[in-house]
């Protein structure tokens, strides 16, 4: 049109410019709308995780726990997963939900609800509060690894009528004692290790600590003396100092400083403790290196022996300890196996044991299986027992030979 003259110039600049100005606030309105659906699904997201009930719910009369000594009795308990349970409990990576608040505790029968139990800090975070009450008396076998999944142990939707997990459980923990759960995959050991730590209530029986129920309990007085180092430690963005400081709550009459020279001391010892001063000290910044979520930046023996560090920082009375060597080479399996002596020694320890190499640094081993326990006693004693453990150790030692054949 230009060309033939019915058009000039200039009034094709205008048209060109009235397009531009028509046309962008239609865009950006269709951005806008994009905006809006992205905000909308995250919105009912967010909505979702408010209005989420945990059942693991503490009773308004709960008493605070004092000082413990660390043991543990389970008695006649019996637990079944529910099917939000199932869908919850997510995977072995630790990628499950966690979860815990107020409440009252309505009736003897608990189902466990959507709170999965992949908790790194070794302190369990304060969950509400509470006033005093009555204080309450009382087979994947071939390399010898015994795998569960790790403490976010996964499960299968279940029909309305879910079956057992655990049936008719009764052990006695003994305080100072590092006990070992073994068995094969899906046999309940990490069950067993969530339910000590009340992540779910069982279905029936009771556990107590000192010969408090746990039910009776504030939470937050109970994890205050619990510490968890699970088999994948989630590292935040942030500082080493500040991710192993995550092991820290208030330890208000029980011993602990809240200032922060004393913090920082703490902090030092526990990093030089498991070992890991070279490492600090080859860092720019020390201990006020940044480290990445999940903390991708660093090996996993460093992130085993940082969830270590947490723990001596907490310094809780028990501890519940999923495999931590089960994925590190052998030299920081030596170094994180003398950060662990240190570590447990006068706590009481509850193992979870995915190779009988730990196991056997138990003073007693359970053997759980079908969601009982089919064996218990110290690894000599089962050895000339001649059972299901046995058996295990046997197939170890044989694949041990062969592994020290294979190198010479």
């Amino acid at each position: 049109m230009v060309l033939d003259g019915s058009l000039t110039i200039g009034e094709l600049g205008a048209f060109v410019l009235y397009v531009t100005t028509l046309f962008a606030p239609i865009q950006q309105l269709a951005q806008l709308y994009s905006t809006y659906q992205q905000g909308q699904s995250g919105l009912r997201k967010i909505s979702q995780v408010l209005a989420t009930q945990p059942t693991v719910r503490q009773r308004p009369d709960a008493a605070e726990l004092p000082p413990v000594t660390g043991h543990i009795r389970l008695e006649n308990v019996s637990f079944a997963y529910d099917d939000e349970a199932a869908a919850g409990e997510g995977n072995g990576d630790g990628t499950g939900g966690n979860g815990g608040a107020n409440g009252t505790v309505v009736g003897t029968k608990m189902r466990a609800g959507q709170l999965g139990a992949s908790f790194d800090p070794v302190a369990m975070p304060a969950l509400g509060n509470g006033t005093e009450s009555a204080h309450s008396g009382g087979s994947g076998f071939a390399d010898g690894n015994i795998s569960d999944g790790g403490i976010a142990e996964g499960s299968e939707p279940l029909d309305d009528d879910p079956p057992e997990v655990l049936s008719d459980v009764s052990l006695e923990i003994r305080p100072g004692e590092t006990f070992a759960l073994v068995g094969p995959t899906g046999a309940g050991k990490s069950t067993i290790a969530k339910l000590i730590i009340r992540f779910y209530d069982p279905t029936d029986g009771r556990i107590t600590i000192d010969g408090w129920d746990l039910r009776d309990l504030t939470l937050s007085s109970l994890r205050n003396q619990l510490g968890v180092v699970p088999q994948e430690p989630f590292l935040f963005h942030g500082t080493i100092r500040d991710n192993v400081a995550f092991g820290l709550r208030d330890r208000a009459g029980l011993g602990r400083s809240n200032s922060d020279t004393q913090l920082d001391a703490d902090i030092d010892a526990a990093l030089d403790l498991v070992g890991l001063r070279r490492l600090i000290d080859s860092l720019p910044k020390g201990a006020d290196t940044q480290v990445h979520e999940r903390g991708v930046s660093l090996s996993a023996g460093e992130r085993q022996l940082l969830a270590l560090a947490r723990a001596f920082v907490a310094r809780p009375r028990v501890i519940v300890l999923d495999e931590a060597t089960s994925s590190v080479d052998l030299s920081t399996e030596a170094e994180i196996e003398g950060a662990l002596d240190l570590l447990l020694e006068g706590r009481t320890a509850v193992l979870i044991a995915h190779r009988l190499a730990t196991a056997m640094r138990a003073d007693r081993i359970a053997v759980i299986d079908g969601g009982g326990v089919v064996e218990l006693g110290t690894h000599d004693e089962l050895v000339a027992l001649g059972g299901q453990y046995a058996g295990m150790y046997a197939t170890w030692m044989a694949h041990a030979g062969e592994g020290r054949r294979d190198e010479t």
